[in-house]
């Protein structure tokens, strides 16, 4: 009888020994990933969701974040919480009391996220389980991070770790139905790594809410290129109007051969560029006048010429199909007689203008339509000094007002920055002078306006990814 009593007993006590042997669980720490070219935020993101997913599974004394800081503070070791290195790694396991204790990185190379995890044994020191895997869309995190959380289970500890049914998250955990998921084994790289390679078949699920993030938006080009544009075969109107000590002379006009170039450099918000406009009564035009007492009309026997050129400094105000400009000009203005007897006459002086483009020929997006309007309008005013030509009689000072405007409709070519642009164009130039030496004045006034037909390019190096 005592006998079968001492047995018992002893059965008893090996039995509860053995499920007390069961219940024990390793300790075990997650450390913060460390970023590598990537951004702090989303490390600390695929830190979160190890430590997570790891507790979910219930085979571990997982140590929580704030225990681990609080523990390294009194060791005055806090900054030690994301280290990567397996030494490290030790003494810090030593110091938490913990059996294994998981390290790692997150990579970026191009678009492709490099995730790569290690468990260290604390008591051999040596790394018991190293993988990596590629992520290329955030939105499927969870389910790569989980897989390789399974795989770590079963290759330290053994036994098929079993998924979670639902995404582990700090508050209110949220179910997740799983896509079916196609899972390689681990294969050995270049470098004798084992790599975890996820393919994933049907849409991935959603990351568990309180980390879910956006893909990253992919970095703008720096708005950076240059501006050309050439007028061709446009239809202008010629028109002056002058008077000598207040008795008038008369009024011409006529049909000049008018030509366009400008061109500019941009760089974000800095502008800077240069406008001729050029105006060629030919040799042999027929200019109509009037006077006060009779009409008249006479031939051309050489060439006039009359050339407005503005150098632009602008502060640009880009947009995605828009654009802005808001500049400091210095304007010339001279008037050319094509014969060794006359001098040119000449103004120049300061100016301030604007111009807005809507419908942009910058190829910034992708998805754009590769043809498109185009709109320009600007204006732009110079106050302008009077040089008095060398063969004038006399001296004289004065001043001029020099005016330009534009309005134009025009088609756009996106995928290559081109357009054709058709405008109507003015330019003036309202002057007064006097004479130093002489008590008479004269004044002449130009006015060049009409049709323009230009072409033109603007080519975004920034935009070209």
């Amino acid at each position: 009888m005592k006998t079968r009593i001492m047995l018992a007993i002893v059965v008893a006590c090996l039995a509860f020994s053995t499920i007390s042997a069961a219940e024990i669980k390793p300790a075990i720490a997650i450390m913060d990933f460390q970023p590598k070219g990537a951004d702090a935020s989303s490390a600390s993101i695929v830190s979160d969701l190890f430590r997570d997913f790891i507790v979910s599974h219930n085979r571990f004394i997982v140590v929580d974040r704030a225990s681990m800081q609080s523990i390294l503070q009194e060791q005055n070791l806090q900054q030690e919480l994301g280290c990567s290195s397996e030494e490290c790694a030790v003494n810090l396991g030593k110091i938490l009391g913990v059996t294994n204790i998981v390290i790692g990185t997150l990579g970026k190379l191009g678009n492709i996220s490099i995730i790569s995890a290690r468990v260290v044994n604390i008591e051999s020191a040596k790394i018991e389980w190293s993988r990596s895997a590629k992520v290329q869309d955030f939105s499927s995190i969870d389910v790569i991070i989980n897989a390789l959380v399974n795989d770590m289970i079963n290759t330290i500890f053994g036994g098929a770790a079993q998924m979670p049914v639902t995404t582990v998250a700090p508050v209110q955990p949220a179910p997740v139905v799983q896509q079916p998921v196609q899972q390689q084994q681990p294969k050995p790289d270049s470098g004798g790594q084992n790599v975890i390679v996820i393919q994933q078949q049907g849409a991935p699920p959603a990351a568990p809410q309180p980390y879910a993030q956006q893909p990253a938006a992919q970095p703008r080009g720096q708005d950076l290129g240059f501006e050309l544009e050439l007028g061709l075969f446009p239809k202008q109107n010629f028109f002056t109007h002058w008077d000598y000590d207040g008795a008038e002379w008369g009024e011409t006009t006529g049909d000049p051969g008018y030509f366009n170039f400008s061109f500019a450099f941009f760089m974000d918000l800095f502008y800077i560029g240069i406008n001729r406009d050029v105006s060629t009564l030919k040799e042999g035009s027929t200019i109509f006048g009037e006077s006060e007492t009779s009409d008249y009309s006479f031939t051309l026997s050489t060439k006039n010429t009359l050339v407005f050129t503005d150098m632009i400094l602008a502060a640009r105000v880009p947009g995605h199909d828009s654009r802005g400009l808001v500049f400091i000009f210095w304007r010339s203005f001279s008037y050319v007689i094509d014969d060794d007897a006359y001098d040119p006459e000449r103004y120049f002086g300061p100016g301030i203008g604007f111009q807005t483009q809507f419908g942009s020929p910058h190829k910034n997006n992708p998805a754009d339509l590769p043809f498109g309007l185009l709109f320009q309008l600007g204006l732009r005013g110079a106050y302008m000094f009077f040089d008095t030509p060398d063969t004038f009689p006399t001296d004289y000072f004065g001043y001029g007002l020099g005016l330009r405007g534009n309005v134009g409709l025009g088609i756009i070519l996106k995928g290559w920055g081109t357009y054709l642009m058709v405008s109507y164009r003015l330019n003036a130039l309202i002057s007064f002078h006097e004479s130093y030496e002489a008590a008479f004045s004269m004044n002449n006034h130009y006015l060049v306006h009409g049709i323009a037909i230009s072409i033109g390019t603007n080519f975004n190096m920034g935009a070209i990814n």
